[in-house]
């Protein structure tokens, strides 16, 4: 009973390691491909964060997006926008925020620039 867990764990393994192989050859050989779809969907993305006086009337996903948005620059890659701080510009946020606000780029930003 244990020797057959034992060969189907062991398969199961080797499957899995086939997988991140494949897997890695794959984005080896399409590493511009998937750079390119990654960089556009955050720019997608970038564009749909709420503006601030917007945020009590937005909905969940927007909500979500401020969320993804703010912790991306903030704690995961410390950076501002997908490029470059410079790409808040073409945003509704940056669009939106009223003309007193000195602010560029939202606080999640990161100020070393």
């Amino acid at each position: 009973e244990s020797k057959c867990l034992l060969i189907v764990y062991i398969i199961l393994l080797f499957l899995v390691f086939i997988i991140q192989v494949s897997l890695a050859i794959f984005l080896g050989f399409n590493v511009k491909t998937v750079q390119n779809e990654v960089r556009d969907q955050l720019y997608k993305t970038l564009a749909k964060y709420p503006a601030d006086n917007a945020l009590n009337n937005a909905t969940t996903q927007e909500k979500e997006i401020k969320t993804f948005v703010d912790m991306m620059q903030g704690k995961w890659l410390k950076c501002c926008g997908v490029d470059s701080p410079e790409d808040w510009k073409n945003t509704t946020w940056y669009k939106s925020r009223e003309s007193s606000i000195k602010d560029e780029f939202p606080a999640s930003c990161c100020r070393s620039f």
